[in-house]
């Protein structure tokens, strides 16, 4: 069963967590850019606040999927909040939730991606 957590309940999954973003969009990226990802996932897993936050779908304690949440992601949106993130999940694992009836159940009748 998957489940969806709080990366600030899981600190030692960071890496891996930010690993399968990498695995999908990092290809031809410099390291730079994979330690900023490390540093950015760090700060919303320890912000931890209603608009700063990252998640990470887990299959036992194997991370399956990430995503961030931030207020908004350039300024010019700023009225559209909250704003997805780098949100993605193992291909082996997509398809198989409907996000809408989560993000209603958790009190959030719109999101922004």
């Amino acid at each position: 069963m998957i489940v969806v957590d709080n990366l600030a309940n899981h600190p030692g999954l960071g890496v891996s967590a930010v690993d399968i973003a990498w695995s999908e969009w990092g290809d031809g990226l410099a390291d730079e850019e994979y330690q900023r990802w490390l540093r950015l996932a760090a700060e919303d897993a320890a912000s931890n606040s209603k608009f700063s936050a990252c998640f990470v779908a887990l299959d036992g304690e194997m991370p399956e999927g990430v995503v961030q949440l931030h207020q908004f992601d350039i300024e010019e949106m700023a009225d559209r909040s909250p704003w997805v993130c780098g949100m993605i999940v193992k291909s082996g694992y997509r398809g198989r939730a409907d996000p809408h009836n989560e993000t209603g159940d958790a009190g959030c009748p719109r999101g922004w991606v």
